[in-house]
């Protein structure tokens, strides 16, 4: 069983590019599958045009999960708010003490994705993709699916990062929060890499905006999952095909709301405008040094 765990901050293109790996028939878009249960017990809207309680996947399966665990959705997603925070404070996740801690201390959680990823095969999807962003939620996929996990650390200029939060909340207080985590992730992916090994890859979004095709070809060959070559159309257009996604909030609301089936993908630039320097200071500032040793060029 193999899945590939999307990891790093927002803001990067993780919904759009879980949405071109799994374009090929037998891999199935988890989404971020971290808050799956908050939006089973909110009745949210999914991709395929019902709410996930009435959805042909997730409709079917998640019911038989809550009661072959005899819990609710509520409790699930305390559960996995109380991994991420406990495996938060694990300094070493290639420990195999502190690993085996996490998995008894949080069995409810862990089983609930061993329970998620054994139905979906049933159904026929062979790969996954998860787009949470979390890597906590990469270890407990980890925990879940064992040797069957590929991390991806999609990683995008922090200034970049900063400006697309800024235009989106408005808020100062959020910019410093995000690049402070955006700093924190990249130093728990980096460990987690090395442990990885060959399990593991790096993407930059400015690799992938300047040459999607080639990017995702060599990213789909390292992760194991067929070429999704076939769906472009030209070197930067792509034809998406939903009639298998099953999404819900909180992915990038934009792409849900449009779900274009042809899709351009080219860099955004307009956040190096003059206008946000002062926010690209900022940006590096609660980065550092993670943000200059990684975008240490001007903007």
């Amino acid at each position: 069983m193999l899945v590939v765990a999307i990891s790093g901050s927002g803001r990067t293109g993780s919904t759009l590019l879980s949405l071109l790996l799994t374009q090929a028939p037998g891999t199935f878009n988890l989404g971020q599958s971290r808050s799956l249960w908050s939006a089973w017990a909110e009745d949210a809207p999914c991709t395929c045009g019902h709410g996930l309680r009435s959805c042909p996947v997730l409709g079917r399966l998640v019911p038989d999960i809550l009661a072959a665990l005899g819990t609710d959705a509520e409790a699930l997603n305390r559960a996995s708010l109380r991994f991420i925070a406990d495996a938060e404070r694990v300094a070493d996740w290639s420990d195999a003490g502190a690993r085996q801690g996490l998995a008894v201390r949080h069995r409810l959680f862990i089983a609930a994705i061993e329970a998620l990823l054994a139905g979906l095969a049933g159904m026929g999807w062979r790969s996954f993709v998860d787009s949470s962003k979390v890597p906590e939620m990469a270890l407990a996929f980890d925990l879940a699916a064992g040797g069957g996990l590929r991390l991806v650390n999609l990683m995008r200029d922090p200034r970049a990062v900063a400006v697309s939060w800024y235009r989106r909340k408005g808020s100062l207080p959020n910019v410093i929060r995000t690049s402070r985590k955006w700093a924190t992730r990249q130093r728990r992916l980096e460990r987690y890499a090395a442990a990885l090994g060959e399990r593991a890859a790096v993407l930059r979004y400015e690799e992938l905006a300047a040459a999607p095709r080639q990017s995702l070809g060599r990213l789909a060959v390292a992760l194991g999952l067929d070429d999704p070559a076939g769906t472009f159309t030209g070197p930067e257009t792509v034809d998406l095909d939903w009639t298998n996604q099953h999404l819900y909030p909180p992915a990038n609301e934009k792409v849900l709301a449009e779900r274009r089936t042809s899709v351009r993908i080219r860099p955004a630039e307009d956040w190096r405008a003059p206008e946000y320097r002062w926010l690209h200071r900022l940006a590096m500032l609660a980065s550092w040094p993670e943000g200059a040793r990684h975008y240490p060029a001007p903007p």
